[in-house]
């Protein structure tokens, strides 16, 4: 019944991971870079880049780290830059009835003042805009105030949906050269296929053109390194197979564990999920006179192994500087000493001989997201070797980490 136990906690403890993650907004990910106020006078500090691969409505703005965040809507920013992304702001036409197919055929226009993702900045520039329901694609010519969508949905017609491809038409009449080495028929409603057309476009004539890198979603800035050190609490209790008696038991508290983790945050989920690796080094040794079958014996014990574990991570973030998180993962302990010895028999009455990955999870709280506190349940009740032809033996361990991080994304005023 306890190894069930084990099990649905286990299972429970990731679906915890992914409602936490899930549930709440992401983490705060302030990133340098500036803006252009209405008036062209720039402005440096670190912008929140959460809205990653949506167009945001505001821009959450920082001049230090300390400084409390101020929100800026299109009308207040013209220009915002943070790690390769550029946005601009403009008052265009968008087709809102491309969100859903309809009837219409042709676009439902209304006049938004709005931030748009520019993609390749030239004597023609194209710009992006998405939203939860639609991406939408925007052309300036060099002298145009501000750009034009390009017309593209699906509507109901008689004899099923429709497609209103308005958007070739739009850019072939931009077409000086005539040599493109595809039909216009080819062209598709992608940002690959129209940065191309584009490409070709300022190729045409001959004007140079800049392609934006925007945000990576992958970097070494989002690797977090951590030092821990902790004690550990475990139990190590030996059973005859045959009447399943429970000959004896040893728990101890204040065993050294120390350790390196490597955590990845995953920018895709706002930081709210990441992905873990960690070594420990366990020690473990434990003496005592317990009663045997053949008498009371002096008895020492050595468990000494690393433990290596794979987990992935869940954030609670709050506006505190505390945040709760979980894990959930799989390990595998590598056995540098072991054995169990009795004080008229020096040596080692059992090999770890358990080949399987064992579920681990943690509870842990973060302080300025430089320090962390948390309790990391490592074996539960595991049966991990014979201690001789007619005994089992059974381990827990649960481990209380103290952890520092020696490189975070984020600074200690990010909370």
């Amino acid at each position: 019944m306890f190894k069930d136990m084990v099990k649905y906690l286990y299972f429970y403890s990731i679906i915890t991971v992914l409602i936490l993650s899930g549930s709440v907004h992401g983490q705060s990910m302030f990133e340098s870079g500036f803006y252009l106020d209405e008036e062209s006078t720039s402005h440096s500090g670190y912008i929140d880049r959460s809205f990653l691969n949506k167009s945001p409505d505001l821009i959450r703005f920082k001049k230090t780290r300390k400084s409390e965040p101020i929100t800026l809507n299109p009308t207040q920013a013209k220009v915002v830059v943070v790690s390769g992304t550029r946005l601009e702001s403009y008052q265009v036409q968008i087709d809102t009835s491309a969100k859903s197919i309809n009837s219409l055929q042709n676009p439902a226009y209304e006049r938004q003042h709005v931030f748009l993702e520019l993609i390749i900045e030239g004597q023609i520039s194209l710009y992006r805009y998405v939203t939860n329901d639609y991406t939408l694609f925007f052309v300036r010519s060099s002298g145009e105030s501000s750009p034009n969508q390009l017309i593209y949905k699906q509507f109901e017609g008689p004899r099923g949906v429709y497609n209103n491809n308005a958007y070739r038409e739009q850019l072939d009449k931009l077409d000086s050269c005539f040599n493109y080495s595809k039909s216009i028929d080819d062209l598709t409603y992608t940002e690959e296929s129209l940065s191309n057309f584009i490409k070709y476009l300022n190729d045409c004539d001959k004007s140079s053109y800049k392609v934006i890198s925007r945000a990576q979603n992958h970097s070494l800035r989002y690797l977090n390194i951590s030092a821990f050190t902790g004690i550990r609490w475990s139990s190590m209790t030996s059973t005859e197979r045959i009447t399943s008696e429970d000959l004896f038991e040893w728990k101890d508290f204040g065993l050294t564990n120390v350790g390196i983790e490597l955590e990845y945050l995953l920018a895709r989920s706002r930081n709210r999920l990441s992905t873990l690796a960690r070594i420990d080094l366990a020690r473990s040794y434990q003496s005592s006179f317990i009663d045997l079958p053949l008498g009371e014996e002096f008895v020492e014990k050595h468990t000494d192994y690393l433990y290596f574990s794979l987990s992935i991570r869940g954030y609670l973030p709050t506006k505190s500087p505390v945040k709760l998180y979980i894990d959930a993962g799989i390990a595998k302990p590598l056995i540098i000493r072991e054995g169990i010895s009795v004080d008229h028999e020096e040596r080692a009455d059992f090999e770890y001989n358990n080949d399987n990955l064992l579920p681990t999870f943690a509870l842990g709280l973060s302080l300025y997201n430089r320090i962390s506190t948390e309790a990391r349940f490592e074996f539960l009740n595991r049966t991990i070797t014979d201690y001789n032809d007619f005994n089992n033996i059974r381990y827990t361990a649960v481990t209380f980490n103290l952890k520092y991080a020696l490189k975070s994304y984020y600074s200690i005023w990010d909370r």
